[in-house]
């Protein structure tokens, strides 16, 4: 599981295929609600993912305080395996002001 983040922030999180594949060719980014209500748990998707290698990079952003967010990461790889990355966000307000 990852750090929690606050909603007003964005976040890059970091899918590593390094250990198993010098490249990847294609990521498809999806996220389910764990736990908390959120109408709408993919709207935390900003933008497309980044592929650098056998490393998939891919922001993060809002989110309802007092969830927690499955991100998966679905990666093709050269030799046509695909391989599944899957960890999770908690969103909770860090500072109250």
């Amino acid at each position: 599981m990852l750090d929690a983040k606050d909603p007003s922030e964005t976040v890059t999180v970091t899918f590593d295929y390094s250990s198993r594949f010098a490249q990847v060719d294609s990521a498809t980014i999806t996220v389910e609600l764990v736990s908390g209500t959120d109408a709408n748990p993919e709207a935390i998707i900003s933008g497309s993912p980044v592929i650098q290698k056998s490393y998939v990079y891919q922001n993060f952003t809002a989110g309802v305080n007092g969830c927690t967010y499955r991100l998966k990461c679905l990666a093709l790889m050269p030799d046509g395996q695909q391989i599944l990355i899957v960890t999770q966000i908690p969103v909770k307000v860090l500072v109250k002001s």
